[in-house]
């Protein structure tokens, strides 16, 4: 299985690199929230490949690609 990675116009507001990784995490909230096995909350990172700095957004991996190119224009 392929996973497909949104391509964005992101551009590092740290360093201003164009390059960058997108993955998918969960944050668990607390020991508690793993001990009963309480779903954590899931966000999407976009990860510089120059100097690391990461920007997480409150979106499905899936729907990254809009809410980018609705900030460009780029509807």
């Amino acid at each position: 299985m392929k996973s497909e990675v949104p391509l964005l116009r992101y551009v590092c507001p740290k360093c201003g690199g164009k390059q960058y990784q997108v993955k998918g995490v969960v944050i668990q909230h607390s020991q508690i929230s793993q001990v009963f096995s309480i779903p954590g909350r899931r966000y999407t990172a976009v990860i510089c490949d120059r100097c690391k700095y990461a920007d997480f957004y409150n979106l499905p991996l899936n729907r990254i690609g809009e809410a980018f190119n609705f900030a460009s224009g780029r509807m």
